[in-house]
């Protein structure tokens, strides 16, 4: 019995972290295409929908999106508060609630 829990616990683990084994940070000079833009995993937010971007006076990019609220709402909401920042190596983060994450692939 013992052995089937860590055979289970140890795939698991082997799924949990499959899909960051092969995340790789976009890096680039140019602000990142569509095709990634459209690929944002944001913590909480579901079925996300760029409506604009915009490039405030600091060189931050301010993306204006929808999403569907999993909880109470059940319904479109638009939130101006992703960021995405280009560090001077030349890869972009992206905030948001203070929470920061790295751009992927």
């Amino acid at each position: 019995m013992k052995r089937k829990i860590i055979m289970l616990l140890a795939l698991i683990l082997t799924f949990v972290f499959f899909h960051n084994a092969y995340a790789e940070p976009y890096i680039s000079k140019k602000f990142p295409p569509d095709k990634i833009l459209s690929k944002l995993e944001i913590r909480g937010l579901t079925n996300l929908n760029i409506l604009g971007i915009f490039k405030d006076k600091n060189n931050k990019y301010i993306l204006y999106i929808t999403y569907f609220d999993e909880g109470w709402k059940k319904d479109k909401n638009l939130n101006p508060y992703v960021e995405l920042i280009k560090l001077n190596t030349d890869i972009w983060i992206i905030s948001y609630k203070r929470e920061f994450q790295v751009l992927q692939k």
